[in-house]
């Protein structure tokens, strides 16, 4: 499969290895496009969604530029650059995370600037919250200085609290 469709009908649109979904409480759905590198997103209703607007059942890239590697943490979230995102998932505050699974780090995506897990974020852009892109099964001493073998979901529960299932370390970690 190949890429095309940004900006267009989602029915009309190529994915490659759609490796997870979810919805919103909207409606709207959001695609971990792994062989693109990107995250995707079909809109329910036309609105703006992470900086980008996006016509009602179109789908559009809300994070990665389809480069497999990593770069852009801290910039836009479409400027960045994913290494097969394995897992999507949505915070209560409507951050989006992703399962960066080959760059080993659970990035994310905030809705609303703010401050998040201690860090001052900008709303649309992308950041890594846990993970140091190693697989070494290195347990650091905060969650960017801890090895993260290949992230492939997350869910954040109602206390705010992160679970994220490690494939390669054979773990569950829980962030809070």
């Amino acid at each position: 499969a190949t890429f095309t469709g940004d900006g267009g009908s989602a029915s009309l649109a190529t994915i490659n290895q759609p490796c997870n979904i979810t919805l919103d409480g909207a409606g709207n759905l959001y695609v971990a496009d792994g062989n693109n590198h990107r995250v995707r997103m079909v809109a329910k209703a036309t609105g703006t969604f992470f900086g980008k607007t996006i016509t009602a059942n179109n789908i559009d890239t809300i994070v990665g530029n389809g480069t497999p590697d990593f770069a852009g943490d801290g910039g836009p979230a479409t400027q960045a650059a994913l290494n097969l995102p394995a897992g999507v998932t949505l915070g209560a505050n409507g951050q989006l995370y992703v399962a960066d699974a080959m760059n080993n780090r659970l990035r994310m995506v905030p809705n609303t600037s703010g401050t998040y897990f201690g860090l001052p974020m900008t709303a649309g852009n992308l950041y890594t919250i846990v993970g140091d892109g190693t697989m070494t099964g290195n347990q650091g001493d905060s969650p960017t200085t801890t090895s993260l073998p290949v992230p492939v979901a997350s869910f954040e529960d109602a206390q705010g609290a992160l679970y994220i299932a490690s494939a390669y370390g054979n773990f569950i970690l829980k962030v809070y």
